[in-house]
């Protein structure tokens, strides 16, 4: 399914790429999320296996992405944004894998991210996991890329579909599924994710506290009181904050926040990363970058989070 709002940038190449997929069972259930750009006339452009639908009004993408959930008729559910790119054998290795393991609710796999020109910026090297990954997508800060999954349709309504987060509802569905079904994983890249300033994603601030929300459920769940999960809860929190703590500091030059955010990941989960960027937002901001190049130039770059 494709949920759409005044993205007519990079629609057709979108599209296109599930019309050359080399599995032809397929059909596009197309959300227009009332766009006021040329998408409705691209995506009206195709034959009939892409159904146009048009909301009379903009909503949330959680809603969007429902209403279209629930015009789909197939038992798998796939979702592409319209700024994103499948390889054209993504569905045939992938709904091949979940019809042979029926216990699975999800199957996944790597994703190139791309520039606006369509230029690789960079191979994804985490380390994904099969089965049950709940444990792991907070110990390994990691989440199924949205673009490379396929889902169980009727899994889906079995944890209560999507949120009505803004921007991290893809991550709130696939811990839910996480938690109770076992996932598969193809090790390969199959599909492209677009890195650009309209993505919703780009808003990091609202994103990683959408995750926080979402984290917070999980901190009261009654099976998620176990030390070692309240651990893992607190720890992949932790992480959101000091990444916003860390982004206020060196690019809002926001000393204030950050210090806020990098205290309250502190007092969840210390970590001598978090306490280094903690005491930097203590210190003169020309000092602060001083110390930066230091750091990157000495230490590498893996001390400031992506």
């Amino acid at each position: 399914m494709m949920n759409c709002f005044n993205g007519d940038a990079y629609l057709k190449q979108a599209i296109d790429s599930v019309y050359a997929q080399s599995y032809d069972n397929w059909e596009i259930v197309f959300w227009d999320n009332a766009s006021t750009d040329n998408s409705g006339s691209i995506a009206k452009s195709y034959d009939s296996r892409l159904r146009y639908c048009k909301s009379d009004e903009t909503t949330p993408l959680g809603d969007a992405r429902n209403k279209a959930l629930d015009e789909c008729k197939g038992d798998y559910v796939a979702i592409l944004d319209c700024d994103d790119v499948w390889l054209p054998t993504k569905l045939e290795k992938q709904i091949q894998l979940v019809k042979d393991a029926p216990e699975v609710a999800v199957v996944y796999s790597k994703c190139l991210p791309i520039d606006v020109h369509g230029s690789s910026l960079g191979t994804d090297r985490r380390k994904f996991s099969r089965g049950m990954i709940f444990e792991d997508m907070l110990r390994k800060h990691f989440t199924p890329p949205s673009p490379t999954v396929v889902i169980k349709r009727e899994l889906i309504y079995a944890v209560g579909a999507f949120s009505e987060y803004r921007a991290s509802l893809d991550f709130d569905l696939l811990l839910k599924l996480a938690f109770r079904y076992p996932f598969e994983f193809v090790d390969e890249i199959l599909a492209l994710y677009r890195v650009h300033g309209q993505a919703a994603s780009f808003d990091y601030e609202g994103l990683y506290l959408e995750c926080c929300h979402a984290l917070k459920t999980w901190r009261k769940h009654p099976e998620c009181q176990t030390p070692e999960r309240v651990k893992l809860v607190n720890g992949a929190t932790a992480r959101m904050y000091y990444i916003m703590g860390v982004h206020n500091l060196l690019q809002d030059k926001d000393a204030k926040k950050a210090r806020e955010n990098l205290a309250y990941a502190q007092r969840l989960a210390p970590s001598p990363k978090a306490l280094v960027f903690l005491v930097l937002s203590f210190i003169n901001p020309v000092w602060t970058r001083r110390i930066m190049s230091w750091i990157r130039k000495n230490l590498g770059r893996g001390i400031v989070p992506r």
